[in-house]
Parts: structure tokens; sequence; C-alpha cells
């Protein structure tokens, strides 16, 4: 209850703070503007259009009840503004459906479930709020660190597989004496289809860890890939970048993404993302912005920057970065003089 009343009360703020792009359109417009056009459009565009018993609507959180799910599916999720101007800036509902997940003990399947229903939706969002997803990120291995278990797995599978030798041994004995080579393909067809096939019929195994691995993938590479920070809140942008790649990392040590290559490829997504918010609005931020970044990156002691490449031959991350301040930086300094 202490998150989402946090979460309430941070809402407010994100409605005032956060920038508001309808489209790519407008996008391409604010490439193309000036640094006076560029501020102008912010101040235009910084004030959500939702009533308060809207806010309040969306707010409302789902129990686990069958009833109260329909309901939040029907009236919430399905609300021709919920993605685009609530979960774009808040993720309590998905907190919410975790959170039932680790009170009740409930399958892999049902952590599965939620992570592809609001990927769905995270579709029809434009943009995201770098500080909603550092909330939700927060939460994230407290929350799902309990299904990533392969020793769990492991177990489950084993037992599957003796229960397949004893019925063999058991009951089909005497067929195994007379025909051993049928019996144990047939073995082997029972087995593959107990640990991979998900709809044949006796299976009675849950998803696999490396199943929600991948729809845990694709649900955060969707949102770093539409992150968007306030180029007035200078202050936060690039810790917020350190702090999101810093809990990608807990997300790999806590063995929640078991494969480097999955995090390499999220701290990318953050860098590639970053590089084009500095494209858009590098030369609204101040100089002494663009020196704290270039001393971190100096200092290489930033996981995100420094892993190695998964091919020798392409441009690392860290060069990437550099290129992508150093011409943002240039604009800035350019747009200082003409100011001042």
């Amino acid at each position: 209850m202490k998150i989402l009343k946090k979460m309430q009360k941070r809402f407010f703020m994100y409605i005032i703070l956060i920038i508001i792009i309808p489209n790519y359109l407008k996008m391409f417009y604010l490439i193309s503007s000036s640094s006076q056009s560029k501020i102008n459009y912010i101040e235009k565009y910084s004030n959500v259009d939702l009533n308060s018993e809207m806010l309040m609507h969306f707010f409302k959180q789902p129990q686990y009840r069958e009833s109260s799910i329909i309901c939040f599916l029907k009236h919430t999720y399905n609300h021709n503004f919920y993605a685009e101007k609530f979960l774009s800036l808040n993720f309590s509902h998905v907190i919410t459906l975790l959170e039932y997940a680790n009170r009740t003990t409930l399958p892999r399947k049902y952590i599965y479930n939620v992570l592809s229903l609001f990927n769905q939706k995270l579709g029809e969002t434009t943009y995201i709020n770098s500080y909603a997803f550092l909330e939700l990120l927060e939460q994230l291995p407290k929350l799902l660190k309990p299904y990533f278990d392969i020793k769990k797995e492991k177990e489950e599978a084993i037992q599957l597989i003796k229960e397949e030798l004893y019925f063999l041994l058991t009951d089909k004995f005497e067929l195994l004496k007379e025909n051993p080579e049928k019996i144990m393909d047939d073995f082997s067809v029972s087995v593959y289809n107990l640990l991979y096939d998900k709809g044949y019929k006796n299976n009675n195994l849950d998803l696999s860890v490396s199943d929600i691995q991948q729809e845990l993938m694709l649900f955060l590479s969707t949102i770093i890939s539409k992150l968007i920070w306030n180029p007035k809140d200078q202050k936060f942008i690039w810790n917020s970048v350190k702090q999101i790649s810093k809990f990608v990392e807990s997300l790999l040590f806590s063995k929640i993404l078991t494969n480097v290559d999955n995090a390499d490829k999220l701290f990318w997504g953050l860098i590639t993302r970053f590089s084009y918010f500095l494209s858009i609005y590098g030369d609204l931020l101040n100089l002494d912005c663009y020196q704290e970044i270039n001393k971190d990156l100096e200092d290489k002691n930033l996981l995100f920057l420094t892993l190695e490449e998964r091919e020798i031959c392409i441009t690392s991350k860290l060069n990437y970065l550099k290129k992508s301040l150093y011409n943002s930086e240039f604009k800035a300094r350019m747009y200082q003089k003409t100011v001042n």
C-alpha cells in the first residue's frame, strides 16, 4: 500500500514533468526546430488532459478475484486513454498483479500472462516516463526472484521423468523385454512431450524459466525503447540512465536474466534511446550536465558501458555514446553562445 500511495503522489508530478509526444510527426518537428521552438513545445504539451474522476478510476487496483480482474480488463485496461495517459506514466497495476503471485504462490504461467498482457498494451504507447520505469525496476527483482529458481525447475523435471520411468518399468516391463527399441523410443517421446510440449494432454509441468525470461526481455526492451526524460530536470536525466543500468545488472546478478547477451541487448537499447534523446534535446542541456556525463565515461566504472561487445568489429557502447555526446555538446555550446 505504501508503494501505491507513493505512486499516486508522484503520478501528479509526472503530469507536470512529462513531455507528451503524440506522434512521430511531432518528433520530426522537434528534431528540425530551433531550441526556442522546443521550449515552447514543451510548455504547450506539458499538461495531460485527464479529469480527476478518470484519474481515480485508473488508480483503482485490481483484486485477485475473477470479478475484479474482469472489471479491470473491461473498464481500465481496455480504456482508450489507459495506455498513453496512464500506463506510460505509472506501472502500479503491473506491480499489484505481480504481488498477488508472491502472496498466493501462483505458477510461472501467471507471471508470463501478466507480462504478456502489459506487453500488448505497451504497443499502444509512444513514450514511457523514466521515473515510472525506475519505480517498477526497484520492485522487479523481489517480485520475480521466486519464479526464476532453476533448481526447483530441475527438480520438477526429474520428478516427471522418474514417474514416467516408473510407469514404464511396472506396466510395460514384459513389452520392454520383447521389443526394447520400440518401448525406449516411446519412452523418449513421452519424456520429450512432458518437458517441452506445453499442449501435451498429460503435461502438468509449469512454464519454464526460459519462457518467462523471453517475455520479460520483450517487456523491458519495449519500455527502454520508448523512454523519455524531461530536459528541465537535468540533475535526474543522467542519474536515471545509470540507475536503470544498475537495475539491469541486478537482474543479471540475481539470475533473473541468466544470459549476459540479454543484459547487453538491454544496455544497447538504453544507450541508443538516450542518444536519441540527446539528438533532440541535447542543445537544451547545460554544460555542467555534459561535464558530469563525460567524467563518468572517462572513469570507466559503469558496467553497461564497459561490458565486452558480442562481436569484435562493432562500435563499442562507450564509443557510441561518446560520439552522441560530442555532437550534442557541440550544439549545446552553440546554443549557449546565441543565448548569451
